[in-house]
């Protein structure tokens, strides 16, 4: 049974970095179309309990967050100099480079790893 609860909690990683992808994407396809900076910020970095939300730099206005109340006991970390990445408005980069990782916090299975 050990082995299904790993095949389980390792889909459940690869799905959460497929999001955190998604999530990035748009975050710099908005940037452009809006001709406004859009930020993604992390709260609760290194936690259990996290969230990763994207939004208009200017008018706070919420275009997508992921939280931990979809991936149970996975904690999401970031090397990042900054809690909050910000998209250019004119070229879609993100002002700063680093990466987000995931790693099941009862089992430590290996991370996945997103880089921007």
């Amino acid at each position: 049974m050990l082995w299904l609860h790993q095949v389980i909690e390792t889909n459940k990683i690869k799905r959460l970095a497929t999001e955190v992808e998604w999530l990035l994407v748009q975050a710099k396809s908005e940037a452009v179309m809006r001709g406004e900076n859009v930020d993604v910020i992390i709260n609760g970095a290194a936690t259990t309990h996290w969230s990763l939300v994207s939004k208009t730099a200017s008018s706070s206005i919420v275009l997508g967050e992921i939280n931990s109340s979809s991936f149970g006991n996975i904690a999401l970390n970031s090397n990042f100099a900054s809690s909050i990445v910000e998209f250019n408005k004119l070229n879609g980069r993100p002002n700063i480079q680093g990466r987000y990782s995931f790693n099941n916090i009862p089992n430590q299975l290996e991370d996945a790893v997103f880089r921007t």
